[in-house]
């Protein structure tokens, strides 16, 4: 020791500065690496849980003295890996957290005396809880409920209700929805519960916008809303094709057509079966060979009689066809046509006067429309082509003077 002092008493005054500050370095280096290796690891205890149940969570922690992190801006609460499950058990004990996901481990408490309705309702819970999990497991999905109502079974079949099912789902912060994504969840939801349809299940966010306004569909037919879009659509198409017509016929403005259609969105499927009697196949074939001897030693002839039996199977052909919706099933036209007009000079002043268009005009007209259109007879479609004079000189409600309104000298 007494070494140690005289090498350090012949340090300079600098250098036993330097030396007593890596002393000191090192011990408060020490330190901090001792209270980092004695630092206990986190793990999960809840992850994405309300606000409430978070409050309660961190209120019983801190009354029990246990260390925690809050992640996730609240929403998951980490806690010492070795005491998990033991404050998990401990929590489910005083019935936190209240809000929960239930699963099919609400099974594993199920008593022997469970009546058979409480057994069904649990089923439904723990069906919607499991199916709610899954959801969840989408990136732009924070949270999710799932309800669903299953009619109760009828001796008749024609008096079975279907089964529905409703989501509502909560996005994360700048998440959307796309429609695959809406799609695979409208059919995992319709999958996993027996009898139910796509179409009989809906999807809402919590902002309250349906979802799955589009996707109402048994999957060949279309939904509602694209059920309209398609039929404007061919109406507008059919009004413009006749309305291009006539007026490069007749001239712009002196013309109007309207179309109205009916659809047929109905899903037809047929099977088929055509026989050719012209073609025919030989199945099987059976011959049969006889033979007579003589009764006596006199008559020794012998007769043998051969008979051939073919069986033949005329060709048949099995089709399956299935038409597809939205072919039209009646179309209705209203065509109106300007009469011809006529300049009449009498005294120096000039007058418009209309006159009607001759009828062969008109026919061809009608012709030309019903040709643009797609005018079938056999499908019972209307027509109608009006020939009557335009109003050109409509009076202006703020330029008359019953309607004016008085100034301020009046």
């Amino acid at each position: 020791m007494s070494d140690i002092l005289g090498i350090f008493n012949k340090l300079a005054p600098q250098q036993k500065i330097v030396l007593g500050v890596a002393v000191v370095g090192t011990i408060v280096l020490m330190f901090v690496l001792f209270g980092l290796l004695n630092q206990p690891s986190y793990s999960t205890l809840y992850t994405n849980i309300h606000e409430e149940d978070a409050a309660k969570i961190v209120d019983q922690l801190n009354n029990d003295k246990i260390p925690y992190k809050l992640e996730s801006g609240g929403k998951t609460i980490q806690v010492p890996t070795e005491s998990v499950h033991e404050i998990r058990l401990n929590m489910a004990a005083k019935g936190i957290p209240s809000s929960g996901i239930v699963g099919y481990e609400i099974f594993d408490n199920s008593t022997l005396g469970m009546s058979e309705f409480i057994q069904r309702l649990n089923y439904k819970r723990a069906l919607e809880g499991e199916l709610a999990r899954t959801i969840i497991q989408h990136n732009g999905i924070e949270s999710a409920r799932v309800h669903i109502v299953v009619p109760e079974k009828s001796v008749f079949k024609s008096e079975q209700k279907s089964p529905t099912a409703s989501i509502v789902v909560k996005l994360k912060q700048g998440a959307n929805l796309d429609k695959e994504s809406i799609t695979a969840i409208l059919n995992f939801v319709s999958s996993s519960v027996e009898g139910l349809q796509t179409n009989r299940v809906s999807l809402m966010d919590t902002q309250g916008r349906l979802l799955s306004k589009d996707h109402g569909t048994d999957g060949f037919g279309i939904s509602t809303s694209k059920q309209y879009e398609l039929k404007q659509s061919i109406e507008n198409y059919l009004s413009q094709k006749a309305q291009t017509l006539l007026d490069n016929v007749v001239g712009f403005g002196n013309s109007m057509v309207q179309v109205d259609i009916e659809l047929d969105f109905d899903q037809v499927e047929k099977t088929m079966e055509t026989y050719d009697p012209d073609s025919q196949i030989a199945i099987s074939e059976q011959t049969t060979k006889t033979e007579n001897i003589g009764s006596n030693m006199v008559d020794s002839s012998a007769q043998v009689s051969e008979n051939t039996t073919v069986n033949y199977e005329i060709s048949k052909t099995i089709q399956r066809v299935i038409q597809g919706s939205g072919a039209i099933k009646k179309l209705t036209v209203a065509a109106v046509v300007n009469e011809v007009p006529k300049t009449i000079v009498e005294k120096g002043s000039s007058t418009i006067i209309y006159e009607p268009r001759p009828q062969d005009q008109l026919v061809k007209l009608e012709q030309i429309i019903k040709n643009s259109v797609g005018y079938d007879i056999n499908r019972n479609d209307n027509f109608s082509l009006v020939n009557i004079p335009f109003e050109t000189n409509i009076s202006d409600p703020l330029n008359n003077e019953e309607f004016s309104t008085p100034g301020t000298f009046d």
